[in-house]
């Protein structure tokens, strides 16, 4: 089994089956193209998507349907090109939180993961229908 390395989960081994492959990157992070989705039980829906490139780099995201039961997903030509499933698509948000404890999603650019082929691209929306700092709560100590 394969193994790399995270600076949140240490070493990590995983399956090929977890492994995502983002063609052209994330928008300022376009170095980084392969990534493993992290799923813990205990933290579910959560998951984090950690880049194989750079063990500091690993993202929080959410499922977007859980945040935003009605959201209308919406991709540019381009990406349309590399997510070619409609059916078998996984839409996540990124999540950020300030240092006032405000958790927000960023709905306006969704990682949408083509499940059968791994490809995964996020997609930044040409409408403004959505923000990138969609307010989810607080924060809270655990």
């Amino acid at each position: 089994m394969p193994t790399a390395h995270s600076e949140q989960f240490g070493d990590l081994e995983y399956t090929e089956e977890s492994l995502l492959l983002f063609p052209r990157g994330l928008p300022g992070f376009e170095h980084a193209r392969r990534f493993v989705l992290i799923e813990q039980p205990q933290h579910a829906p959560l998951v984090h998507l950690q880049s194989l490139e750079n063990a500091s780099l690993c993202f929080l995201a959410a499922p977007i349907r859980q945040l935003e039961p009605q959201y209308d997903l919406r991709l540019n030509p381009e990406d349309q090109e590399l997510i070619r499933a409609t059916d078998s698509v996984l839409e996540l948000a990124l999540l950020s939180a300030t240092t006032d404890g405000q958790i927000s999603a960023n709905l306006l650019a969704p990682i949408v993961i083509d499940l059968p082929t791994r490809v995964a691209v996020q997609s930044v929306r040409a409408d403004t229908r959505y923000s990138h700092q969609h307010p989810l709560g607080e924060a809270r100590a655990c």
